[in-house]
């Protein structure tokens, strides 16, 4: 599957939402031909995870950025990059355990049950790929997923 595509899916779908909060929502991809193999619908949500993970937690009137890029000829980097206070460095792998919230990021308003980015954790590593988070500078969390791309020749 190709993963702009699906990314670009994932980013029309969480618009509405991302409007509500005032939050701009915007998809940076350097090629628009990056395959992967895997079930497009695991991977949607693992995606979906992350971005209106981002969109929930960040500033209003902030970005939140979709970027798709390689690392070469090996992977599919997918990060989503948010404008929230971001996350002590402590706490980093923590976001990815099931029912885990980190209080300083966490307004109780908004709910959340601290399950998608673990849903996420999951789904990526059943397709041989990785997820971790680091803060942005100055601020932010930055959600990176990595994939193993596949070899041009194979089809979905």
């Amino acid at each position: 599957m190709n993963i702009p595509d699906l990314v670009a899916e994932v980013v029309q779908n969480a618009a509405f939402e991302a409007q509500r909060r005032a939050v701009t929502l915007r998809t940076y991809v350097s090629d628009s031909d990056l395959r992967v193999l895997g079930d497009a619908n695991l991977l949607y949500s693992a995606i979906e995870n992350a971005v209106r993970n981002g969109i929930k937690y960040t500033d209003s009137h902030a970005e939140v950025g979709v970027r798709v890029t390689t690392d070469g000829a090996k992977h599919v980097r997918i990060c989503v990059c948010d404008a929230r206070p971001g996350v002590p460095d402590s706490e980093l792998e923590n976001i990815f355990r099931p029912f885990y919230c980190v209080d300083q990021a966490r307004d109780h308003s908004i709910g959340g049950t601290g399950l998608g980015l673990a849903i996420a954790h999951r789904i990526l590593r059943l397709h041989h790929g990785t997820i971790r988070a680091k803060n942005g500078s100055p601020k932010g969390l930055v959600v990176e997923m990595l994939l193993p791309l596949t070899d041009p020749s194979v089809s979905d």
